[in-house]
């Protein structure tokens, strides 16, 4: 295994196509899956004017974790797809240890039912 650290302009390129699928399963999620729930008045969602001005902070916040995370990978030395594969799934798993399980299955269950329509 090559242990030669990827190059500045590497990191860029690779934070920058981490940055596009986390852009990109955003418009899957909220073009597609979650459309139905913005096509009507909702007493918890923003007003789609309010909304629509908010997407560039979202996205940003996006890049923001992305640089984070390349950043993080980069300190641990953590190159190859596995090793990354990996220290993803630690990061999922730290959010689900971060909240308390009641609040995680109350997330996951409210998110089922909005996919679902019910």
């Amino acid at each position: 295994m090559n242990n030669i650290s990827p190059s500045r302009s590497r990191l860029v390129a690779i934070t920058f196509l981490s940055w596009m699928s986390m852009l990109g399963f955003d418009f899957l999620l909220h073009g597609g899956v979650l459309a139905y729930l913005y096509t009507r008045p909702s007493p918890f969602l923003l007003p789609p004017l309010s909304a629509f001005q908010l997407i560039p902070v979202g996205y940003a916040s996006f890049l923001l974790l992305a640089i984070l995370h390349i950043w993080l990978m980069h300190r641990l030395n953590l190159n190859g797809w596995r090793k990354g594969l990996v220290f993803g799934l630690e990061i999922d798993f730290l959010d689900l240890a971060v909240f308390p399980p009641c609040i995680n299955i109350i997330r996951r269950v409210a998110g089922c039912f909005e996919v679902l329509k019910l």
